[in-house]
């Protein structure tokens, strides 16, 4: 005889153990080489990678790829990047990014 008590405590750790595994997301630690000194945005939002229309990746487009992602993420200017100009303004930071310089 199956006891009913019993199988109803399995069926809801069951769906708790689902429901938090729906809900899990991994962290992902990104870096992106900022290789333009321009404002651009990023073309796909959240496919790890940073690229605008032109497929150049400015400061821009790597915070809203970073934003767009899970973890904390490194930021680095190419050597060719000698300065950033900015035609509007930065997106807002909303994940730990670590910023670096090109040390040219």
């Amino acid at each position: 005889m199956i006891d009913r008590a019993i199988v109803v405590r399995r069926l809801f750790a069951a769906v708790a153990i689902i429901g938090l595994m729906a809900g899990t997301q991994v962290a992902i630690a990104d870096n992106f080489v900022v290789n333009d000194g321009g404002w651009s945005a990023d073309k796909n939002k959240g496919d790890g990678i940073c690229a605008d229309i032109n497929n150049k990746c400015t400061l821009n487009a790597a915070i809203e790829e970073g934003n767009f992602r899970s973890g904390s993420h490194t930021i680095t200017f190419s050597p060719a990047v000698t300065k950033v100009t900015l035609t509007n303004a930065l997106q807002e930071l909303r994940a730990p990014f670590t910023v670096t310089g090109n040390a040219a």
